[in-house]
This record gives structure tokens, C-alpha cells and sequence, in this order.
């Protein structure tokens, strides 16, 4: 009967330790997803990450407030949603923002109309069809390929656009800019699918 005493008590100490390794398991697993699914460096993923977890808390917080009357949560909860998404939008490219909101919030989300929406949507498909294609790789490849290079041309648009840079640093951060992309692309094809997306010039850096 010790023992077994001895035992529960144990299990009871270690229990938030195995929990606390479980959330770590699971947070590097959606750090991961964002990664690989959207093509995005680490720092990016993980504001990607708590933009999603403070939405998440606050809208908890939300709807177990039984001060707040069933409407007072709904529009809580709409303006929770809007502010989330534009903390995205100020993270991602269009169709990155695309892949990971929700259906549901896509037509509420005051980014773009509707129309403009199912125009991103449909675009972002015909370019992952034609890279499969083009680099015969599936189609969950071509999709983080996509992602790796609308990423690269959304940054350098950036950067290109930024006034208070001198042409030698846009020079040195664009080549940085570039090495990262080559080293996503090499990471997920084969050197001579490379050489199909990425100029000579620029394969070299």
C-alpha cells in the first residue's frame, strides 16, 4: 500500500513535466508547419505563432466572461478576429495570409473584397499547378516552392522601395536576400530544378 502511495504521488510530481514537454512537442510541430508550409524564416514563423496563441487567449477570455451578454461576445469576438488578421497581413504575403486564415474569417476580414479574395485564391492554385508540373514534384512541394518565391519577391519589393536605404546596403541585404531563398529552394529540390527558378547569376551567390 506504500508503495503504491509512493507511486501516485510520483506520478502526480511528473505529470506537469511530461505536459510541459507535450506543449513543447506541439509548439515546435506548428513552428515547423509555418515553416515548411509557407516558406517562412523562423523569426517570421514564430510572430506568425503568437499572433495565432494571443487571438486565442483573448477570445478565450472573451467567451468565458459571464458579464458579457451573447452579442457583446460576438462583436468581441469579430474585432479579436480583425485585429488578428491584420497583425498577419502586416507579417505575409497575400497568399501566404490566404493559406492560413480560415475560411470562415476570410470574408470578414477587412483586407480585401471578396472578389479580390477568390482572384489570390485562384491565382495561388494556377502557380502551384505549373510549378508541379514544370519541376514534376507533387503538389504539397510545389506549394512551399510557391511560398519560398512569393516570399523572396515581397521582401525585395521592400527593401527595393525603401527610401532611407544607400544603393551599397539594398545591394547587400538584396544578396542576402537571395542566399536565403536558394538555401529554402536547395533544402526542398534537386540542383537542377534550382537552376530552372533561380537566374545563373543568382545561383552563384
Amino acid at each position: 500500500m506504500k508503495k503504491l502511495y509512493i507511486l501516485l504521488v510520483a506520478m502526480v510530481a511528473i505529470s506537469p513535466v511530461y505536459a510541459q514537454q507535450a506543449d513543447s512537442v506541439k509548439k515546435q510541430r506548428q513552428l515547423q508547419a509555418y515553416r515548411q508550409r509557407l516558406g517562412l524564416p523562423d523569426d517570421k514563423a514564430k510572430k506568425v505563432d503568437a499572433a495565432h496563441e494571443q487571438y486565442k487567449a483573448a477570445l478565450k477570455a472573451v467567451t468565458d466572461n459571464p458579464n458579457l451578454s451573447d452579442e457583446e461576445k460576438r462583436k468581441a469576438a469579430t474585432k479579436l478576429m480583425a485585429e488578428k488578421n491584420n497583425k498577419l497581413a502586416a507579417l505575409l504575403t497575400a497568399v501566404q495570409l490566404d493559406a492560413v486564415v480560415p475560411t470562415s474569417e476570410r470574408e470578414r476580414r477587412n483586407l480585401k473584397s471578396k472578389k479580390e479574395l477568390i482572384v489570390t485564391r485562384k491565382d495561388s492554385l494556377q502557380l502551384q499547378e505549373q510549378m508541379s508540373k514544370a519541376l514534376v514534384i507533387p503538389k504539397e512541394k510545389a506549394r512551399q516552392v510557391m511560398f519560398v518565391q512569393l516570399g523572396y519577391k515581397e521582401q525585395t519589393k521592400r527593401l527595393l522601395a525603401d527610401s532611407s536605404l544607400t544603393e551599397p546596403v539594398k545591394r547587400t541585404r538584396l544578396n542576402q536576400l537571395i542566399r536565403a531563398r536558394n538555401q529554402k529552394l536547395n533544402q526542398l529540390l534537386l540542383p537542377v530544378q534550382v537552376s530552372k527558378l533561380v537566374p545563373t547569376a543568382e545561383q552563384k551567390l
